[in-house]
């Protein structure tokens, strides 16, 4: 930090995306604001700076301030804009090479397939037969008759056996003489 502020304007140094890249070709530039923030401060400070040195009629130490903390501010605004540009070629290179990525996934996605249904059980019709002509009853008609079916459950699974202890412990206590 203290080699940025004797240099006036570490933002300067950020690289943005270079204007020849091809698509395909990620970016290679600077997308961190942390040198922007401190050029940002210093020609803030500085800024204050030369408003109390116009406050105390101390005009050559006003335009000095004053000139460096337009040089800070300046090198904050153009490494801010720097920063911006390389953060959009990110964007646009994300945007591109995962799109043909998102098209293949949703493509190759397998079909979901529904559990069949359990079979429905049928039976045959079941005749019930008329009653005779002993009983002094006349014949009834015949319907069929269709059971209904429950649904299935799954098997419930066993209960498992009562658990006796592992050691009996007043076997496992005894004194001995």
């Amino acid at each position: 930090m203290c080699t940025c502020v004797a240099l006036a304007g570490c933002s300067l140094a950020l690289s943005g995306p270079k204007p020849d890249r091809r698509l395909s070709e990620r970016p290679d530039c600077d997308t961190g604001k942390g040198n922007v923030v401190i050029d940002g401060l210093v020609g803030s400070g500085l800024a204050i700076g030369t408003l109390v040195a116009a406050a105390n009629d101390s005009s050559q130490a006003g335009i000095v301030l004053g000139l460096l903390s337009a040089v800070y501010i300046g090198s904050a605004v153009r490494g801010n804009t720097v920063v911006n540009e390389c953060r959009a070629a990110f964007d646009s290179f994300d945007a591109e090479y995962q799109a043909p990525m998102r098209e293949d996934r949703v493509a190759t996605r397998p079909p979901v397939e529904t559990p069949a249904a359990p079979p429905k059980v049928v039976l045959p019709p079941v005749a019930v037969a008329p009653p005779s002509a002993e009983d002094g009853e006349a014949p009834r008609a015949t319907t069929p008759v269709t059971p209904e079916v429950a649904p299935s459950r799954p098997p419930t699974p066993p209960t498992p056996p009562a658990r006796k202890p592992a050691i009996d412990w007043q076997e496992f206590w005894r004194e001995v003489p």
